[in-house]
């Protein structure tokens, strides 16, 4: 994955079509896991799991940045924090868009489950 910083063409429409995938993914299994819900309940659920935070948790956990290609003078900034909460949830969500266009759904999911629906527990 591409940092803005290192390339006009970089991940960002990748990490739009992620964040599509993610929040049907996560909607979808709230509503089928607890047909009690009220609507309210699922939009607090959903803030919480759809949040740039526990995206970049997640995607701190994984050590993603670790993989994105930045330019190094933005690595060498030292404002440039590697827990940045955009930088992090963007690449998360870049990289569900990736999997997605590269493995198909099944494996999209695979991930979500792993990774994300999860947190429910």
């Amino acid at each position: 994955m591409t940092h803005s910083s290192s390339s006009e063409s970089n991940n960002k429409t990748l990490a739009l079509l992620g964040d599509s995938i993610l929040n049907f993914i996560i909607r979808s299994s709230l509503i089928n896991d607890n047909p009690d819900f009220e609507n309210g309940d699922i939009t607090k659920q959903c803030q919480r799991l759809e949040s740039n935070k526990n995206f970049r948790n997640i995607a701190i956990e994984l050590n993603i940045i670790d993989y994105m290609d930045i330019d190094n003078g933005t690595l060498n900034n030292p404002t440039f924090n590697y827990d940045n909460e955009v930088v992090n949830a963007t690449a998360f969500e870049a990289l569900f868009g990736a999997v997605y266009l590269c493995r198909g759904w099944s494996k999209t999911t695979e991930l979500a489950d792993k990774y994300v629906l999860d947190k429910l527990n």
